[in-house]
């Protein structure tokens, strides 16, 4: 009976240790998990198909909910590459909502006006925290544009204020 080195035991907890990060891609994330189980495989036993998809589907966040669902469960559960097909269909899922959500918050800040019986400080709030969502999916306004979307917004009363900015 043959014990895994040290190395292997080393590289085993870093691969069940493995998750995507924020900003990583599910490229990126996958090409990670294999080349940490290839290494593994090098020095000692490779690692099982069913080892690689519950790592994959554990390490996903929140958002991969419904796909860590059906991959854990399915039985027998479905090759890797299956499963990494699976999860790059959800992230272009998820990467069109943002686009939608983008467009959809532009069109709020640009069509937001300054209602009849709301303060300045209210509409300047609202302008920001559409400014602040857009800014929170990696669609931030400009200084320039929010200002101009500010005027734009202000009712006939602020002409003059307008003129002067």
């Amino acid at each position: 009976m043959s014990f895994p080195t040290k190395k292997a035991q080393q590289l085993k907890k870093q691969f069940h240790s493995t998750r995507k990060g924020d900003d990583e891609t599910n490229e990126s994330y996958v090409k990670r998990l294999k080349s940490i189980a290839n290494s593994v495989a090098a020095i000692d036993s490779p690692t099982s198909n069913s080892d690689m998809v519950l790592q994959l589907v554990a390490a996903l966040p929140s958002e991969y909910e419904a796909v860590k669902k059906i991959l854990s469960s399915k039985w027998p559960l479905p090759t890797f590459e299956e499963a990494c097909s699976m999860v790059y269909v959800q992230e272009g899922i998820l990467m069109q909502d943002d686009q939608i959500k983008r467009v959809q918050l532009r069109m709020q800040f640009h069509s937001t006006r300054k209602g009849d019986d709301e303060t300045i400080e209210s509409y300047v709030k609202r302008l920001k925290s559409i400014a602040d969502s857009l800014a929170a999916i990696d669609s931030p306004i400009s200084d320039s544009d929010m200002v101009l979307q500010l005027l734009a917004g202000l009712p006939s009363e602020y002409e003059i204020l307008k003129n002067i900015i």
